[in-house]
């Protein structure tokens, strides 16, 4: 069959069908649901909630102030209660040792590692997603031979993805002519990032007479081992730092710093649509000793095509209308898969467009929603499916645009309670 004939098919079909296959896909978890602070709160901290929780579980966070924690091999769903105000952590947020299909979704969270990452993700073969947090790393203590931290480091995993995030690097303070730190440091893992902002941080100028300055941090740093697809995000490199102005005791000046790249690294990046500032170098009074300035990426392909993004209502209940905006390029048809976990990634032996998962019993066939105006968005508004008392699910989403080729968007997922939560 043509994939034209197909195409028409399920232009044709019926919108009921959608709402059947979201009903089946949506069988209510057994799991709890616990609250962190709010009217009702089982808990104070996330900390202890995590450590209440059983798999399938889903933490519901309120606006806060809160201490570091950490998920270890347990498939959890850690949302913000509220669509206003943030949940903040001081200190680290730490995702370690999913098994194979074991899951952790947080959306609304943000983290300021106090001596560590914002967001460190390690040693997992599960999947991990991330949605609408900022992240920083630890600065240097200044005055001490400490370095910054990260915004989020990424360690021997096998399905990270972050979408609509910000991260940057520590400060670096006071180490005489230290280095400033990455958005991002990924090791060994493979990466999904959309529409999001990394920035490495600036260097430092040393502080006795003569000292060189230091680099900037990269936006995203990928070393072997890495496979990180990156579309519509911005990437910046921190600026390499002044030599110190006066000459040291032998009469000789210090160099400049680098100035950091947007990806650097020897992993491989397969990018799209994405938006580069790289760090400037920093100067020395003897000019030849000038930092060099950071440049856009070092092994990257770069795919043609727009960004295309997928936003799901975040948490809603069964009462309410699940929202779904897609953004992409007008006269994009767009179709949406449904599954009931993630594991909507890039597959790179499946062509560069596309951010699937291989076929899954629990995905439901592709439905049509529409087609992309001049505006370049569409949003679409279904009624959630219905759940049994005390019922919650999550829903993971991903579009499907076609114009000539397909491209796959962002994944999504939405977190689903009965009215009685």
């Amino acid at each position: 069959m043509s994939s034209y004939l197909r195409d028409t098919q399920l232009l044709e079909e019926p919108m009921k069908l959608y709402f059947a296959a979201l009903l089946a896909l949506a069988a209510p978890s057994a799991a709890d649901v616990l609250d962190v602070r709010g009217p009702s709160p089982d808990y104070q901290q996330i900390s202890d909630a995590v450590t209440a929780a059983v798999d399938g579980d889903l933490i519901r966070v309120w606006p806060g102030n809160y201490a570091g924690f950490s998920i270890n091999d347990k498939t959890l769903t850690v949302i913000r209660a509220l669509s206003t105000g943030t949940v903040q952590v001081n200190g680290a947020c730490l995702i370690e040792n999913l098994s194979p299909g074991r899951h952790v979704e947080m959306t609304g969270i943000s983290a300021s590692g106090k001596t560590d990452y914002g967001l460190h993700v390690r040693n997992s073969q599960g999947s991990v997603r991330v949605r609408e947090g900022q992240f920083w790393g630890a600065n240097d203590d200044t005055g001490t031979w400490d370095m910054p931290w990260a915004g989020v480091r990424v360690d021997t995993c096998k399905d990270v993805e972050l979408v609509f995030c910000t991260a940057a690097g520590g400060s670096c303070n006071g180490w005489y002519g230290g280095y400033g730190e990455n958005g991002v440091s990924a090791y060994n893992s493979t990466l999904s990032l959309f529409n999001s902002t990394f920035s490495g941080t600036g260097g430092s100028t040393g502080w006795d007479a003569g000292d060189s300055g230091g680099d900037g941090g990269h936006g995203v740093s990928i070393n072997t081992g890495c496979l990180v697809f990156i579309s519509g995000c911005t990437l910046v490199g921190g600026d390499g730092s002044d030599a110190d102005p006066s000459g040291s005791a032998w009469g000789g000046y210090g160099s400049g710093g680098n100035g950091g790249w947007g990806i650097k690294g020897m992993g491989k990046a397969l990018v799209q649509d994405v938006t580069f500032d790289p760090g400037q170098g920093g100067s020395s009074p003897d000019s030849s000793l000038n930092g060099n300035n950071g440049q856009n990426a070092t092994h990257a392909q770069y795919l043609p095509g727009k960004k295309r993004i997928l936003r799901s209502s975040a948490l809603l209940d069964d009462s309410e209308l699940l929202t779904l905006r897609f953004v992409g390029v007008p006269g994009d048809r767009v179709y949406l898969i449904t599954a009931a976990e993630p594991g909507l990634r890039f597959h790179p032996v499946r062509g560069p467009f596309l951010v699937a998962s291989p076929p899954s019993p629990m995905s439901a066939a592709w439905r049509y929603m529409g087609q992309i105006d001049q505006s370049g968005v569409l949003t679409v508004t279904l009624p959630a499916p219905q759940l049994n008392p005390l019922g919650h699910t999550t829903l993971h989403f991903q579009g499907a645009f076609m114009k000539g080729k397909n491209y796959f968007g962002s994944s999504s997922w939405s977190a689903i309670l009965d009215t009685a939560w």
